[in-house]
């Protein structure tokens, strides 16, 4: 479970496939003191940690994440939005995340205002029923609320702190990213669907 706070940024600093697994190596500077089966959030996505060292961490990817989330664009030293899973002392500033993403939306355009900036995104039609006015989601991992919904068409404002420590900063048109809808939203349309 997370919170979809980025806490750091990692960056991608290699990638191997062996026998339908891909292996990405992180370099990030949490990697001293994370452990072995710890879960952590990749932009977004839920891995685990199957080794470290002092400057790196390996997490395993299987076919079926790279085909339902941005991982498999993924490029060697393109920066990477982090957070370790929550601990029950900590405190929950953004909302839950599971790190299980729904799919991918694509950014369909920036708008700049004074220094905020207003960020459209596209999701599929059948996404869309999960796209609540004012409603939180996660979007590579970090937590935002919704501004405006337009079917499924959706923006959010993104405030400058948040735009420089994580990967938004390098968003353009056209972008590719990872989405989960907050789990109360997907229960409460999950049950209205199976309603009589």
């Amino acid at each position: 479970m997370f919170t979809g706070i980025i806490k750091a940024l990692g960056t991608l600093e290699d990638i191997r496939e062996s026998n339908g697994v891909t292996t990405f190596r992180i370099a990030t500077d949490w990697a001293p003191d994370l452990e072995i089966d710890e879960s952590i959030a990749v932009q977004g996505v839920c891995l685990t940690v199957v080794s470290h060292n002092d400057m790196a961490f390996d997490v395993n990817v299987v076919g079926e994440t790279l085909s339902k989330t941005t991982l498999g664009e993924w490029k060697k030293g393109q920066k990477l939005n982090l957070e370790r899973s929550l601990k029950l002392d900590q405190g929950l500033s953004g909302h839950f995340v599971q790190g299980h993403v729904d799919g991918v939306g694509t950014v369909s355009a920036i708008e700049i205002e004074q220094d905020n900036r207003h960020v459209w995104f596209e999701v599929s039609e059948e996404m869309a029923d999960y796209v609540v006015p004012r409603g939180s989601i996660t979007v590579d991992g970090v937590s935002l609320t919704l501004a405006r919904v337009e079917g499924p068409r959706f923006m959010i404002t993104i405030i400058p702190y948040t735009w420089d420590h994580t990967c938004f900063a390098t968003l353009k048109e056209g972008d590719k990213v990872n989405i989960e809808f907050d789990i109360i939203t997907k229960t409460v349309v999950h049950v209205q669907k199976r309603l009589p």
